[in-house]
């Protein structure tokens, strides 16, 4: 596919300079330009002349370069025109001075946990207003995720190509991963995308965005192959390998792998949107940016739930030393998968998962969180370990003989997060002293 290379010195109707051209791919050339009329650099995309030679390609295109023109976000390139010039497309858009994503993460080299959940929560936070507009991005990859350093020395990611990767319409696959016109790469593509379908939707972008992560907190892609074939077939088929247990040595937080993985789901309904993903994320940096400042998990609760409540004429008696953080990591045990915000509220206070078999004779953990168990249940486990469940109505007889059964505590249900964590906390220590 070729395209016609414009000069350094054309004009576009009398209003746009081409005045550098800074390279071109599957879809079109990219040049730094002048706007004429305001004396302000922009970027210039011109598409290739077989886009513009289908009236559906025009028509889809017109369509959604003005939707895309509506998405304003900082995290997000702005369109600020577009048109048709020398049998080509072209779309005039924010000039940005930066690094694309791939260039400082990849390679083998994570990037800083903290760095990369900046990140990650901006774009997030883009595709979540772009999908409310009914704009899909369907070539999210690193390459076109911009990271720009701004005056002030801050950074910024942000996401380019909003409205361009419609061109074409993943009817034929080989050409798909030919000619990258859906994706640079067959790496990012979504399992939808690999199998050529037309209905592509906001969890394409949630999946390719996974990869995205994937390759941004491990420094690896999610999945690899020799071919381009093999490549799609692991979209399709392939179930990714656990983070934690192909990079044990990075920390990868379980709540981040549950997100990954989760992202990376084979069906686009199994996958969270991109709200569910931007506050996902908040969380996680929410955890973080405390600890780096020294305070215990604790100090992330309400702080309500971390007053202590006292009898008429009681003393406060003197904080105990805390325990050395040596000890053993807390850690409990589970029957199935948990909700995600109770393990992203977990996570943050440090908690690690264990799977376990609930008709096994004794468990390596001491403490186990089992949502809605029987009364027979609890009878027999709480026999071997401390036990903590959930029911779905407040009654006090029924709270009572689940009690009487054996169980250490009971949360009704709705489950509220810090509620869960502080009996955890609660069944954890009393765990710990009961081994002294």
């Amino acid at each position: 596919m070729s395209s016609i290379r414009l000069k350094p010195g054309v004009v576009i109707d009398e209003k746009y300079r081409i005045d550098k051209f800074l390279g071109g791919g599957g879809m079109g050339a990219v040049y730094r330009g002048t706007h004429l009329t305001l004396d302000k650099e922009i970027a210039i995309k011109i598409l290739h002349p077989e886009f513009a030679k289908n009236k559906n390609h025009r028509i889809r295109f017109e369509r959604e370069a003005k939707v895309a023109s509506k998405l304003e976000h900082d995290n997000a390139v702005r369109v600020f025109d577009f048109g048709f010039f020398a049998e080509q497309n072209y779309i005039i858009m924010e000039y940005l001075r930066g690094k694309p994503l791939h260039k400082v993460s990849g390679g083998g080299r994570p990037m800083d946990t903290h760095l990369a959940l900046q990140f990650g929560w901006q774009i997030a936070d883009v595709l979540v207003q772009a999908h409310a507009i009914g704009l899909i991005h369907r070539d999210i990859k690193p390459e076109n995720v911009m990271i720009e350093t701004k005056t002030d020395g801050s950074t910024r990611a942000v996401v380019v190509d909003f409205g361009l990767a419609f061109v074409e319409d993943s009817k034929d696959l080989a050409r798909m991963t030919k000619e990258g016109i859906v994706s640079g790469t067959p790496a990012f593509v979504s399992p939808e995308q690999a199998r050529g379908s037309l209905e592509i939707a906001g969890p394409s972008d949630i999946y390719s965005l996974g990869c995205v992560f994937h390759e941004m907190f491990t420094g690896h892609l999610a999945f690899r192959g020799d071919s381009v074939v093999a490549l799609l077939n692991c979209h399709l088929f392939v179930t990714p390998e656990p983070i934690r247990e192909s990079y044990p040595d990075l920390g990868i937080p379980i709540a981040l792998e549950a997100l990954i993985l989760r992202m990376l789901e084979k069906a686009p309904e199994a996958r969270p949107t991109a709200i569910e993903t931007r506050d996902w994320l908040g969380k996680l940096l929410k955890k973080e940016t405390p600890s780096e400042r020294g305070r215990p998990a604790r100090l992330l609760q309400p702080r309500v739930e971390r007053a202590v409540t006292m009898s008429p004429g009681q003393k406060r008696t003197p904080n105990k030393k805390k325990e050395n953080p040596t000890g053993p990591m807390p850690e409990i045990g589970i029957f199935r998968d948990l909700e995600d915000e109770w393990i992203i509220s977990l996570a943050s206070a440090n908690f690690s998962f264990k799977k376990i078999d609930i008709h096994a004779e004794t468990f390596e953990t001491p403490v186990i969180f089992i949502p809605q168990l029987t009364m027979e249940d609890v009878t027999i486990l709480s026999k071997k370990a401390i036990v903590i469940t959930t029911l779905a109505v407040e009654n006090i007889d029924e709270l009572t003989d689940y009690m009487r059964a054996g169980a250490f505590d009971i949360i009704t249900e709705p489950v509220v997060s810090s509620e869960l964590v502080r009996k955890i906390e609660r069944a954890w220590k009393k765990a710990q002293r009961s081994k002294k």
